[in-house]
């Protein structure tokens, strides 16, 4: 994909849930310039900047990913973009409304149209969440392809993640999408289940609103598995371990486990011990990024405690 492929895609795309939202971004790739604009619900690409817009420097190849689905746009927008004298409101509401804009642009078919109402409710907002485009799509691809009776996440938040879920289980006409937060009524003021109603698939969700280390012990304790287990809740190292202590035990062997936001030092801490102790898991590097790894179950831990003592002598050695 080239930039005019660019342009010609966003010429046909339909950005009509913004109509009425204008926005302007200049993309400086170094050598050209193009102009982003969003202007009566169309989003155009042209070789042109303009003096009054915010400007975004990335290079010709990452700008391409974003739209190959290598990169992140909106991931570009929050970490690159000049520091202006004065963020003004406008400016933030034109990086929010295109980033959401490009979204629709990627995410085509029946994952763009469930987050329509998603987008029209939180799309101005530049902060309005910290998951990536290109984990909701991993997300919904994983879903599709394992056909699962039970899914999990454990971080409901405004619900993106679990509409990519809950559509690919809506399009194979079966399974549960559940999610744990308990934050959702006193952070989040239900925005998340709200947002799930307004892409009609309330009927394919529900939420826990307990904390993990209440919610999880008891999915187990009723007996409950799943075959697709999101985590993306508290980041501090203890919790992330505590929430792949139990989703491992929850999860069904050939089902995965996708842990968001690896690039934090403490949520990595776990990574690397999956990595290296748990040989009942295999990584998944089709659908990892630098931000997200994906792991599948294919066995039985078989560790013991001595076998673990003896690795951590072994390592004190060195």
């Amino acid at each position: 994909m080239d930039i005019e492929a660019i342009a010609a895609t966003l010429k046909r795309a339909d950005a009509s849930p913004f109509k009425g939202s204008d926005g302007d971004l200049n993309i400086d790739l170094g050598d050209t310039k193009r102009l982003l604009q969003l202007r009566d619900g169309n989003c155009t690409l042209t070789e042109a900047s303009l003096g009054t817009a915010p400007t975004l420097r990335m290079s010709h190849q990452d700008f391409v990913g974003c739209f190959a689905g290598t990169h992140d746009f909106g991931v570009a927008l929050r970490k690159r973009r000049v520091h202006l004298e004065s963020a003004s409101e406008s400016i933030e509401r034109s990086y929010g409304i295109i980033d959401a804009a490009l979204d629709l642009v990627r995410l085509d078919g029946r994952l763009a149209a469930s987050l329509l109402p998603f987008y029209v409710s939180l799309g101005t907002n530049v902060r309005r969440t910290a998951i990536t485009t290109a984990t909701v799509r991993t997300l919904y691809e994983l879903a599709k392809e394992l056909a699962p009776a039970n899914t999990l996440e454990i971080g409901f938040a405004f619900g993106y993640s679990a509409i990519a879920i809950a559509t690919a289980l809506e399009e194979h006409g079966k399974g549960e999408h559940t999610g744990i937060d308990p934050f959702q009524a006193s952070h989040f003021d239900n925005r998340g289940i709200s947002n799930v109603a307004a892409a009609g698939l309330q009927g394919r969700t529900s939420v826990i609103v307990e904390p993990d280390y209440l919610a999880l012990p008891n999915l187990l304790r009723e007996g409950k598995t799943f075959q697709l287990i999101f985590i993306d809740g508290n980041h501090m190292v203890d919790f992330t371990f505590l929430d792949f202590f139990y989703a491992e035990r929850l999860l069904d062997v050939g089902g995965i486990i996708v842990i968001d936001d690896v690039h934090l030092d403490e949520v990595d801490q776990v990574v690397q011990f999956v990595h290296e102790r748990r040989t009942d898991f295999e990584p998944i590097p089709s659908r990892s990024s630098e931000r997200t790894v994906a792991f599948r179950k294919i066995g039985a831990d078989v560790r013991t405690e001595l076998s673990e003592c003896q690795y951590l002598a072994r390592r004190r050695r060195i």
